[in-house]
């Protein structure tokens, strides 16, 4: 009996974590105009580095209209997005938030892991959660129900581009779907999903 309520719970939360994604995602989707995910080619790039602590900012290739480099990171409101900032900045509540560990897994995906923690002090992971393709930043530790394959929405696998960036594609696939990797929406200052450019696929990254 109490395995089974265990297990409604967690159904529950990883239904909860969706439900509060999308609404973000259709607040997001309502204000923005489709035309600005036509010029994305250096919004779907990324670049790790790492930092002395051993932790990785995420950097994005895309700059702002000032030149300032923008870097992956989770929400300072507390909503469960993966949203981006400046690389730069220094405000001690950003800090942790743009960190990520790179926990290797099998056949070359990372699980990036973010170095802020909510007050329950769980950690929280980027991922891609299906079927509404919004990039979030979540409990790691989530049992999916069936049908659904959370611990492959966490993992990324980094492919390397000749100009040393990277696309990060998500481990996850739906049924008859394109692999889907990250990009930055720069008018929204979140992260999204979109369809890999299997013709970009290089080499994965060597990860020290």
């Amino acid at each position: 009996m109490q395995r089974n309520k265990n297990s409604k719970f967690k159904a529950t939360m990883f239904f909860s974590i969706i439900s509060l994604s999308f609404i973000h995602y259709n607040a997001i989707s309502a204000s923005t105009s489709k035309d600005i995910y036509d010029d994305y080619t250096s919004m779907r790039y990324w670049k790790p580095a790492k930092q002395s602590d051993g932790s990785y900012l995420i950097e994005n290739k895309f700059r702002d209209p000032a030149g300032e480099a923008l870097c992956l990171s989770a929400d300072p409101l507390d909503r469960p997005s993966a949203v981006i900032n400046h690389c730069s900045s220094t405000q001690s509540n950003l800090r942790d938030m743009k960190r990520w560990s790179m926990i290797e897994k099998e056949d070359g995906f990372y699980v990036l892991q973010n170095k802020h923690r909510k007050p329950d002090g769980e950690p929280l992971c980027l991922n891609i959660l299906s079927p509404n393709d919004i990039a979030g930043v979540n409990y790691c530790n989530i049992s999916s129900p069936e049908g659904y394959d959370y611990p492959s929405m966490i993992q990324w696998k980094f492919i390397k581009q000749p100009d040393g960036f990277y696309l990060m594609e998500n481990k996850y696939k739906r049924p008859g779907k394109k692999s889907r990797c990250l990009a930055a929406d720069s008018m929204n200052k979140t992260a999204i999903a979109i369809e890999c450019p299997v013709e970009e696929k290089k080499s994965s990254i060597n990860h020290q």
